[in-house]
């Protein structure tokens, strides 16, 4: 029993290390997993409808740092936080939690990823962006894939079927059921990505926290039905860009029978159709947007955190760059501009909150410490 509530801790005790606790805890639904090793905490704990995840290291040696953040007693002892930190943790939710937790210190086996206190990484710009945008292209070429497969059984068997029928059946084969289902987990791990870069970039301990968790919702709804752009134009979404593809395909059907097309010209033309909308449809929603929520995730990991420092602009200067973000990186790479303000193109006068500034922008925001004079 946790002084001071009703809450009921089950616990059980292993003798592990850090490499087989993640091993756990990727394969265990229990709500809550604790560890504790020689320098650190974690705690994952995981709703039972897996709607949102929590998960969080701090290091013993960075207690001082955190109580600061936190705004606790500068003079917190280690057994108090931990005290602290449980406790807060527990408010989360009121039902059962099962605490994993071992007995006596085990070597930890570490990586580059698990562990970064006091060490310096050079930051690749889309780096991150290339990682995590190849999960969300794979995806999404893979159900452009499912739809022309569908599509070409279609023809084959309703080609001589009016074109209303086509027409119903083609909305029923371009749905977004897929993706409903399977970008909240592409979206957190995009932003867990962002978090651990932002936090490794101002070596800081913050986690995905539930504000983190909230926030995600938010964004599957953006990828879903779409948002306004900062130029004032709406995009319209994954749902939009699927209806717009729709009916594309069904145009050129329509087309193709009204002009008496034979089966194998309708479907050589909605096969190039189809590699088209692959290629501005997968890669340039997958690209710019990691790069928008990778951005934004940083930013917001370094203002919960209270980072003293300012956003600047890195871009991946590749023969494909583009002339803003050339200029934006000689601009702001060295010296940045507070959280809240826009960087702004000298040339053209455009402001940017973050990246990307167009589609396929692998730009990033990065934390740098000395003022751009101009903000």
């Amino acid at each position: 029993m946790v002084n001071g509530t009703n809450i009921q801790i089950k616990i059980k005790m292993l003798n592990l290390n850090y490499i087989d606790f993640e091993n756990i805890v990727k394969n265990d639904n229990r709500t809550l997993h604790y560890f504790e090793d020689d320098t650190k905490f974690v705690l994952v704990t995981k709703s039972k409808i897996e709607k949102w995840e929590y998960y969080t290291v701090i290091y013993k040696s960075e207690i001082i740092t955190h109580a600061k953040n936190e705004e606790i007693d500068q003079d917190i002892s280690v057994d108090m936080f931990k005290v602290n930190f449980l406790y807060n943790a527990l408010k989360l939710e009121s039902i059962d939690f099962e605490i994993t937790q071992k007995t006596e210190p085990v070597p930890v086996e570490t990586s580059p990823e698990s562990e970064y206190i006091g060490k310096k990484k050079e930051i690749n710009a889309g780096e991150d962006v290339v990682q995590e945008s190849d999960k969300y292209d794979e995806f999404y070429k893979s159900v452009i894939d499912n739809w022309q497969k569908q599509t070409m059984k279609l023809l084959e068997t309703e080609l001589n079927k009016s074109l209303t029928d086509i027409k119903t059946k083609l909305r029923e084969i371009f749905n977004i059921k897929p993706f409903i289902k399977n970008l909240p987990k592409i979206i957190i791990k995009i932003v867990k990505n962002g978090i651990e870069s932002a936090e490794k970039e101002a070596n800081i301990q913050v986690g995905y926290t539930p504000n983190f968790a909230k926030w995600v919702k938010s964004l599957e709804k953006e990828q879903l039905t779409g948002y306004t752009l900062p130029d004032g134009k709406k995009w319209y979404g994954i749902k939009g860009a699927s209806q717009e593809d729709e009916q594309k395909i069904y145009d050129i059907v329509s087309q193709g029978v009204k002009e008496r097309q034979s089966y194998k010209d309708i479907a050589k033309s909605i096969s190039t159709e189809f590699e088209s909308i692959k290629q501005t449809r997968a890669e340039g929603i997958a690209i710019s947007e990691t790069t928008r929520m990778i951005s934004e995730s940083k930013l917001r990991t370094w203002k919960e955190a209270k980072v003293k420092g300012y956003k600047g602009w890195q871009s991946a200067l590749l023969p494909t760059t583009g002339e803003i973000d050339r200029r934006l990186h000689m601009k702001y790479n060295k010296k940045g501009i507070p959280f809240d303000d826009y960087f702004v193109d000298t040339k053209t006068g455009k402001k940017f909150f973050n990246p990307p500034t167009r589609t396929n922008c692998r730009c990033q925001n990065i934390i740098v410490f000395k003022k751009h004079p101009q903000h």
